[in-house]
């Protein structure tokens, strides 16, 4: 119930923003004064970057290819991503989408259009150029894409209007079209990549690194672009990829130097690191921003026994957060029951049910004499330890009020598939992670009808209607109405049982520099991410 199906963050990866209102606590975890965890553990360069060296990078997952139109990338594949492509916007400091590849981006009065301004002399590495027409070439091949249409269904028509400028015009008002540039679909692939029926295992781009060699589920391998657009970068000579889904291998290897650098969600190694950071063995941040993902039941809602609201509130009732935060994260992780933590400024008390053994087991009974049988159903999971402990710790929450659930393990492809295609009753997701509920409109909304990224199969046009609401301004104070009213609905719908706010880290050797502080093309500071660029990583010798 709490498998993390990592894929289906494709399009909703988070960035983070470091913040400065922290409080010393006890250990190597401090908190703010609301309770947020922070971790920063990274040190001031000795000098300026130095240029030479290859850096090993672990990861936790990759992709199953890595054309953008229909790699099913998790957090970790955006780590690799930044090295290959770049974004046409990327995040700042302080969560506002920035132009990155593309220099500018212009809308009409109404959001209807929008005009996406180029820099002269990018060329992809075959040497191609970055021009209006391969941007465009990118976007119309989203709108066909199986996977990502969806996440582009506001776009109506994309032309090239000259050699340096893309027109993107919309079906409906999109005045966030710019940090929906930040996601997957923003990453921009060389016409001879969309051209190669291979593609996938062939990344052309026009980022810090070329594509070297990919051996799936083990490694892949990028060097320099030598032509990169960002003078003088990057700094390194190239960056291997270890793929290392094993946590407590991944965390061996770094501390055995196999690896300089690595990721990690875990809890418990986190607090591990923390206290290693803490010593000067490590440098180690984490996304200690207003925004996190969220870890979360998701339920069908199409099938049975989810199909009707008791079957949902029953088990909702059933939910002891604190006990899984306690049992399954180490204390680490906050309880969740919405998108957003209670120190987010778009957060409100929607009402989600708390805890309420009592009224879990009346709902329980008032299924069960509805129906002639007992509330049961399977959830999906991934073989890994660390899950099984989560699923089970949930699993014996709903025993105790008379739920029966069975847990089927399978692995994350076969898990992806019956999520997507609906042939499931419940499983587990991380998602969510940004401050605007737009860039989570896929997954949330039944729009453009029968979104296989509305994997709850939940329809509620007042859901529609507030992300349209947003998206037809640039006012904070309409969109967080907006946002408000979304988060209403889905405290009533009761199809994501949100359970912890997660947080992320990245781990790096003292000698490594430039991973966890990056700047944009304007020289501004980037948001601090734990999907890290690695354009200005350098190694100290």
């Amino acid at each position: 119930m709490a498998a993390p199906l990592l894929a289906i963050a494709l399009l909703a990866a988070g960035c983070s923003r470091a913040s400065d209102n922290t409080t010393e606590a006890s250990g190597a975890i401090s908190t703010d004064a609301e309770g947020n965890v922070r971790l920063d553990y990274v040190n001031a360069p000795p000098g300026d970057p130095v240029s030479g060296g290859t850096l090993t990078f672990g990861l936790s997952a990759e992709t199953d290819g890595w054309r953008v139109t229909d790699g099913r990338w998790a957090n970790s594949a955006y780590i690799v991503g930044n090295t290959i492509f770049d974004p046409l916007a990327a995040y700042d400091k302080d969560f506002v989408a920035q132009p990155y590849l593309a220099e500018s981006f212009t809308p009409n009065a109404d959001f209807t259009s929008w005009t996406i301004g180029l820099r002269s002399g990018v060329t992809f590495h075959d040497g191609t150029p970055v021009d209006g027409a391969a941007v465009a070439r990118n976007l119309q091949a989203h709108q066909t894409a199986l996977l990502t249409s969806t996440a582009v269904s506001f776009i109506d028509t994309v032309t090239a209007t000259g050699p340096l400028s893309v027109q993107v015009d919309m079906v409906k008002p999109w005045s966030t079209f710019p940090d929906a540039m930040t996601s997957q679909v923003g990453y921009v692939m060389a016409p001879a990549m969309l051209d190669d029926p291979d593609g996938g295992r062939n990344p052309v781009g026009s980022g810090p690194f070329t594509f070297v060699q990919w051996t799936p589920g083990r490694n892949l391998e990028v060097s320099r672009n030598a032509n990169y657009w960002r003078e003088g970068l990057p700094y390194l000579d190239g960056v291997k990829f270890e793929v290392l889904t094993d946590i407590q291998t991944r965390g061996r290897s770094l501390e055995a130097n196999q690896i300089q650098a690595m990721e990690t969600g875990d809890a418990a190694q986190i607090i591990r690191f923390a206290e290693l950071a803490s010593q000067g063995k490590f440098q180690m941040y984490s996304d200690d921003n207003n925004e996190v993902s969220e870890t979360f039941i998701g339920l069908n809602t199409s099938v049975e026994p989810f199909n009707d609201p008791i079957a949902r509130q029953a088990l909702a009732y059933s939910l002891d957060r604190q006990a899984i935060t306690d049992q399954a994260y180490e204390g680490l992780f906050p309880p969740a029951v919405g998108p957003y933590k209670p120190s987010s400024d778009v957060y409100i008390d929607a009402g989600v049910p708390e805890f309420n053994q009592a009224k879990a087991r009346e709902l329980v009974a008032e299924y069960e004499a509805k129906y002639g049988k007992p509330l049961a159903f399977s959830s999906n999971i991934l073989p890994v330890p660390e899950i099984r402990r989560i699923a089970e710790t949930l699993q014996q929450q709903a025993a105790d009020v008379g739920i029966q659930v069975t847990l089927e393990a399978m692995d994350q492809p076969t898990l992806l598939v019956r999520a997507l295609t609906g042939a499931y009753q419940s499983t587990g997701f991380i998602l969510f992670g940004s401050p605007k509920l737009d860039r989570e409109y896929v997954f949330i909304a039944d729009y453009p009808e029968g979104n296989p990224l509305n994997f709850t199969r939940n329809k509620n046009p007042a859901i529609v209607e507030a992300l349209d609401r947003a998206r037809a301004t640039d006012d904070p104070a309409a969109q967080k109405a907006a946002f408000a009213d979304v988060q209403r609905e889905l405290a009533k719908d009761g199809n994501f049982l949100f359970l912890v706010h997660n947080l992320g880290a990245v781990v790096y050797a003292n000698n490594v520099f430039g991973i966890a502080d990056w700047t944009l093309p304007s020289g501004a500071s980037g948001g601090r991410t734990v999907a890290p660029p690695l354009t200005e990583a350098w190694i100290s010798q």
